[in-house]
């Protein structure tokens, strides 16, 4: 369940209600408590030093003795590899899957871009104005956590990039990701990315790998970051959270102009059973007219026990046939009129 994610793993839940909670199932679950991310995503009550994350990006090269990414943090040497991140995450991260430069999809991934987001989206979606919406709300929340936390980006979070639909695709699919590499090699991307809106992503981790170092930082004041999933992030993503279930915006606006259709429905449906009496009792009345026919006596007696039936039957038409039945009775009386002049 999300909930025990949102609450144990990535900060304290503030949606107020427990139904709030309880209404929300993710997949992620073995994503992020498998993956042993936690440390990645424990956003609530962490200290944040902005000045140390700018040097530690200042300082970032390779290093000419192993080849290997390294930076220099107040003089404090820090290695970016698998050994590092294994002290700071209690992990040993492994895996096959490439990382994606870029926006450009991987060749030879054993899926296209395409059939991709056909997976990710959420059953019979319109993904001709494809976004973070068209993914349905467990896969949205997923792709946010992508796009801000696990690969974070600049940028609207309005639209989801092609980055988003690999990570999230591979996250579904349980695939096997060296997040070590991954971090590592987004940091490198970010520090090359020249276009003034690129980011120096994983400032919270940067500033833990800092504080592992034993780095004196006591001359620092650290922000502290206090983040939560919430009904109000929820509501700005584009949801609405209704009998303990969560839906568009735009889905909930389709549902609004719903009574109109479903009372038009009904009245032809009413329509449709009062038509459906009128010709069971057209059927009855012409079964008794093929008796009377038949009958060569007793004209009088059959008058009776035929008025009565019409009568019985005019009784249960509602006003909406009132008019059509007078007609009919009129034809009714007339022939009946015919009979009895034959009979007499």
């Amino acid at each position: 369940m999300i909930c025990v994610f949102l609450q144990a793993s990535h900060c304290t839940w503030k949606g107020g209600q427990s139904g709030e909670v309880g209404s929300i199932s993710l997949r992620c679950k073995y994503v992020f408590s498998a993956k042993k991310l936690y440390l990645l995503l424990c956003l609530c009550g962490l200290e944040f030093y902005e000045e140390l994350v700018r040097l530690f990006y200042a300082n970032l090269r390779v290093s000419a003795d192993s080849g290997e990414w390294e930076t220099l943090v107040l003089g404090n040497r820090i290695v970016l590899n698998d050994s590092m991140f294994k002290d700071v995450f209690g992990y040993d991260f492994s895996g096959d899957i490439p990382f994606m430069h870029g926006n450009l999809w991987p060749k030879n991934f054993e899926i296209s871009l395409e059939n991709a987001i056909l997976f990710v989206s959420e059953t019979g979606a319109n993904i001709t104005n494809f976004g973070p919406l068209s993914l349905g709300f467990e896969n949205c929340i997923l792709a946010h956590i992508v796009a801000t936390t696990l690969i974070p980006r600049k940028g609207s979070l309005r639209n989801i990039s092609n980055k988003d639909v690999y990570v999230v695709y591979c996250l579904l699919k349980k695939l096997r990701i060296n997040w070590a590499l991954w971090f590592c090699e987004y940091m490198v991307e970010s520090l090359k990315d020249t276009n003034s809106s690129s980011s120096m992503p994983y400032g919270l981790l940067i500033s833990r790998i800092i504080v592992d170092s034993l780095v004196d930082l006591s001359p620092f004041r650290p922000s502290l970051i206090d983040t939560t999933y919430d009904t109000r992030t929820f509501s700005s993503m584009g949801f609405v959270l209704i009998n303990n279930k969560w839906y568009t915006k735009e889905f909930v606006q389709q549902r609004a102009d719903a009574p109109k259709v479903t009372r038009i429905s009904a009245d032809s449906a009413a329509l449709l059973l009062q038509e459906a009496d009128l010709i069971k009792a057209i059927r009855s009345v012409n079964t008794i007219l093929k008796e009377v026919n038949s009958i060569k006596t007793g004209a009088d007696s059959a008058h009776n026990e035929l008025a009565v039936t019409v009568h019985t039957s005019y009784s249960n038409f509602s006003k909406n046939v009132e008019r059509t039945y007078d007609s009919f009775c009129r034809n009714v009386l007339n022939t009946f009129k015919y009979f009895l002049g034959h009979g007499h």
